[in-house]
């Protein structure tokens, strides 16, 4: 999940769709669901990442923990990317049976 062109002008939404995509690359952080609400779901979310990359823990997300925040979104989108798409290809003829394997 990227921060999409439709989240321009909405960095609360942008900073949850990055500690959501942060989580989803780091277990040990709780994921959080992007609405554009910096409330206590995103509170608690900023604190664990700051508790985890040692910046003092205040719930408020000032520049160092949002520049520290996009360095970390910046690998993890490294590590998780973009599902490729895949091409599918069956035969107009082709039936799959239960117990069948390719």
């Amino acid at each position: 999940m990227r921060p999409n062109e439709s989240f321009v002008e909405q960095p609360i939404r942008s900073l949850q769709t990055m500690l959501r995509v942060i989580a989803e690359d780091d277990n040990t952080l709780s994921t959080i669901v992007p609405d554009g609400i910096y409330g206590q779901e995103t509170m608690r979310a900023v604190n664990a990442f700051q508790r985890k990359y040692n910046i003092p823990i205040t719930g408020i997300t000032e520049n160092v923990t949002w520049d520290k925040i996009v360095s970390v979104y910046e690998d993890a989108m490294i590590r998780i990317g973009k599902a490729e798409p895949i091409e599918i290809i069956m035969d107009a003829n082709q039936v799959f049976r239960f117990g069948d394997r390719s």
